[in-house]
């Protein structure tokens, strides 16, 4: 999907101008959040496209909305928009599990995302294509 890692860009600088609220919450212990946050989110990336759709994904830059990585592929006759937002921890019980308040606000991001895509003039050529939006959660440890 052309212009799509251009939007993401534009809908992250967006979202966190806003002021929305955005999901930090406890990642391993050692090294800093914010990089055991960027090693699982590209190890997720990784993972994502490596998937025989051939998707193309992006990371949010610095956490600044509820969603850590996007990802798109053409599935047939429709495009697939994943909006996962991730979450580590070194012992798989140990995982953070996102509460409803969370999941409220990864909701309302989702809705935010597709609103902007169908005004984006970056994604103008996708007006009338089918579109599949879906939310996720991945823990990894």
């Amino acid at each position: 999907m052309k212009n799509f890692e251009l939007f993401v860009d534009e809908i992250v600088s967006k979202w966190f101008s806003e002021k929305k609220a955005i999901l930090e919450s406890a990642g391993l212990a050692g090294i800093s959040n914010r990089e055991t946050g960027d090693l699982v989110e590209d190890y997720i990336l990784r993972k994502i496209k490596g998937l025989p759709q051939n998707y193309i994904g992006k990371k949010s830059k610095g956490s600044r909305t509820p969603i850590d990585v996007f990802a798109v592929a053409r599935r047939g006759r429709y495009w697939h928009i994943m909006l996962i937002q991730v979450k580590s921890s070194e012992y798989k019980d140990k995982i953070y599990k996102l509460n409803q308040n969370e999941i409220k606000v990864l909701n309302e991001f989702a809705k935010f995302f597709k609103k902007e895509f169908t005004l984006s003039k970056l994604l103008r050529n996708y007006k009338d294509s089918s579109i599949m939006f879906s939310t996720g959660y991945a823990g990894v440890f």
